[in-house]
């Protein structure tokens, strides 16, 4: 009686799909396989658990869309430029202002009436 054959995954695929955070079980069913195959051959094969080694291919997913938005920002203009500096120049619509120490106001008769 022989074994289940074994089953040959494409990390290339299963790559792209965590670069695109897609979560493990979809991954393997969309690759036809059961999730603890798709788990268990991640450890075997890059030595840490599944969680890891998607969280490093999700990081360089958002690296990739990063570098592609600065790309075009950088070329292209306009709302490109504005999005990335607001995500990672701090960059903002409004700015709060904060006034300090003490505010005497005066009023006149006529302006008490508004």
């Amino acid at each position: 009686m022989a074994g289940k054959p074994k089953v040959i995954i494409d990390w290339n695929v299963v790559d792209e799909y965590l670069r695109a955070h897609c979560d493990g079980a979809a991954i393997a069913r969309l690759i036809g396989i059961h999730p603890n195959t798709l788990y268990n051959t991640a450890q075997d094969k890059f030595g840490c658990n599944f969680s890891e080694y998607a969280q490093q291919k999700r990081a360089e997913g958002v690296a990739m869309v990063e570098n592609s938005l600065y790309k075009d920002a950088l070329t292209k203009g306009g709302v490109d430029r504005l999005f990335w500096l607001k995500n990672k120049a701090a960059w903002q619509d409004k700015q709060d202002h904060n006034i300090t120490g003490n505010l005497n106001l005066h009023f006149d008769k006529e302006d008490e009436k508004l």
